[in-house]
Formats: C-alpha cells, sequence, structure tokens
C-alpha cells in the first residue's frame, strides 16, 4: 500500500515535524512483517477514516503495539502524540523524530505540545492521540483525558473512535508475561463532530459518548471493557 503525505510534512515550521518518509515507511514495512508473524491484524471500519483533512484518531490503549497497529492500517501518514521520556533513549529519540512525533509532558497541561497538535490538525494531518494516555489493563478503561475533545473544538475536526484488539495478548503490559502469538485488529467507528456537543450544559459528554463508542466497537471483536466509574465504585 502506497503511504499518502503531505506536500510539505505536516504543512507547518516546527522542527519536531520534519519527519522523514524513509524512516516512516520503513518502520511500516518492519511492522508490518512483524504483526504478520505474530498472528496478523485485520482492519474493520475504514470507510470511517477521512480521505483528506485532519482529525483525531481516538484508541483504547493496551500495548506498546497500538501506536504500530494504527499506522498499519491507514494510507495516509500519522502524527502521534508520544510522552517525552521516549526522547531519553537516543535511539527510540532517532525513532520518534523520524516519524514526525510530538513529544508530550504527561501530568500537566503540555500547552507546546497541544499548540503543535492544533497546528498539525489544521494543516489537514491525521493525529494519534490515547485519550487513556497510558496502557490499560485489557479489562477496565482508564480516566479519558480531556485532551481530544479540547483539540477537536479548537481545530473544527472530528474525532475518529477506535478500538485496538489482541495487542495485549502478544506485547503485554510490564510483568504480565512474555505474550504469545495472537491474531490482532483496529476497528474504527464513524467520527464525531464536537459541534455535536457545542451547546451541551454537560461539558464531559463529549469524552463520554467518545468512551461508550470505543467500548462499543471493543465489544464487537469480543473484548469487554469497563467504564472506569465501576471501578471507582468497587
Amino acid at each position: 500500500m502506497r503511504r499518502i503525505y503531505p506536500t510539505e510534512p505536516a504543512g507547518i515550521s516546527d522542527p519536531v515535524l520534519r519527519g522523514s518518509p524513509f524512516v516512516y515507511d520503513n518502520l511500516v514495512i518492519l511492522m508490518r512483517a512483524y504483526f504478520r508473524i505474530r498472528g496478523g491484524l485485520t482492519t474493520y471500519g475504514a470507510e470511517h477514516l477521512p480521505a483528506e483533512g485532519g482529525y483525531i484518531i481516538a484508541p483504547n490503549h493496551l500495548s506498546y503495539l497500538d501506536p504500530p497497529a494504527i499506522a498499519l492500517t491507514h494510507r495516509r501518514r500519522i502524527i502521534p502524540m508520544a510522552k517525552v521520556e521516549l526522547w531519553d533513549n537516543p535511539f527510540f529519540a532517532r525513532i520518534m523524530t523520524g516519524i514526525g512525533a510530538i513529544p508530550v509532558q504527561r501530568g500537566a497541561a503540555d500547552r507546546e505540545a497541544i499548540r503543535i497538535a492544533i497546528d498539525v490538525l489544521k494543516a489537514g494531518e491525521p493525529l494519534l492521540l490515547f485519550p487513556e494516555g497510558t496502557r490499560g489493563d485489557g479489562v477496565t478503561l482508564g480516566e479519558f483525558s480531556s485532551g481530544p475533545m479540547l483539540m477537536s473544538r479548537m481545530a473544527n475536526v472530528p474525532i475518529i473512535p477506535a478500538a485496538v484488539v489482541g495487542t495485549q495478548v502478544v506485547m503485554p503490559r510490564k510483568g504480565r508475561g512474555r505474550g504469545r502469538n495472537h491474531p490482532m485488529s483496529v476497528t474504527y467507528g464513524a467520527p464525531i463532530d464536537p459541534a455535536e456537543f457545542a451547546r451541551d450544559p454537560d461539558r464531559n459528554a463529549l469524552n463520554r459518548a467518545l468512551m461508550a463508542r470505543i467500548q462499543a466497537l471493543a465489544a464487537t471483536r469480543g473484548l469487554m471493557l469497563a467504564d472506569p466509574s465501576a471501578e471507582r465504585a468497587e
């Protein structure tokens, strides 16, 4: 599958986003072979992915394999947001910079990262953002950040809900075993238009709608993800 790139990478001047098609394409080739060996990767709902214009891809997060799984199921180059700690390792720093990733300081409102992300979206590029912010346990969704909601409104772009299933079996979280070969999938849902929630008095209505969509998509692939409120109630 031929990958589609913007005429000028990301369409903006931030050095971190001057990613290399060479790095991105070769990583895609390597990861495609890896996924094939480890059980295969199937895409569902690809018709919901816009052919042009910016949008936010908002999946659940189970494994380090989730970002490449999302990339492999897109024809367009996607720009991920990633924790800044990945740049502490020289090897990963080269990869992150090569794919045009946006470093994010977790646990605080990283205004610079948000500014860059909004510029990316306004330039018409797809942005990958995990609402949970970290890998979950595959049983209960983590609390969603306000990031996707705020950025979609500020950039006036849709949010594409997505469910990644099976990656937690192949590459589990630390301390949960070595993993085993298993079929993996990414399921995309219909876009969520932030304008539909603009006048809703409930400021978290969009986030709740996104969470419900992700849960429903995961359920179609056999993964039942509980609401984080259920965990708090126990």
